[in-house]
């Protein structure tokens, strides 16, 4: 009769082990891997765009767009407005201080003063020239065209979009409960 040796305890367990830690790397990286690749939405147009990292300089081309930033609590980051942003009534105090730049109109924005703000992100609207929004995009800027909204289902979703193209969804959908609660009374 033929005697088995006996595996030592130690080749039983390291690969075990070496599973072990192999999967709890793989998975502390998983959430790092994801802010890396950043967020991309789909835009009012269909398009994609990718939003490399959470943006802290946002440029806003209509006054809807600079409420819902400064709704969604994100008024400290919006470095660009139109001349015809003034609601919230911070808007215009920031424009007095120098903290946010006027862009000109919402269908003839300055390319040129936009560039010199450096933003990480770029919101338009469905009235921006495609060529401006390609100017925007050769610049390496992500934008985000959002559609004026014709329907309160509409205004919900670009909230929505708007959030999320900001790394701000959770704001985004409080914002959105809010508005319904306070239609539905």
């Amino acid at each position: 009769m033929r005697m088995r040796r006996k595996t030592p305890l130690v080749k039983q367990v390291a690969p075990i082990l070496i599973l072990w830690l192999t999967l709890s790397l793989l998975a502390s990286l998983g959430p790092v891997s994801a802010q890396e690749k950043g967020v991309t939405v789909v835009d009012d147009f269909g398009r994609e765009v990718l939003i490399p990292h959470e943006p802290k300089r946002i440029v806003s081309t209509a006054p809807s767009i600079t409420e819902t930033l400064f709704a969604l609590g994100l008024g400290d980051r919006v470095v660009g407005v139109t001349r015809y942003c003034n609601y919230p009534p911070e808007v215009l105090e920031k424009i007095g201080k120098g903290e946010i730049t006027v862009i000109g109109g919402y269908t003839d924005p300055s390319l040129e003063k936009i560039l010199e703000l450096e933003p990480d992100l770029v919101i338009g609207h469905n009235l921006l020239k495609p060529e401006f929004v390609e100017k925007i995009e050769d610049a390496g800027i992500p934008i985000v065209v959002v559609k004026t909204s014709e329907t309160i289902q509409g205004v919900y979703d670009d909230i929505e979009l708007i959030g999320k193209a900001c790394w701000a969804d959770d704001a985004a959908s409080k914002l959105v409960e809010k508005l319904k609660s306070e239609i539905a009374f």
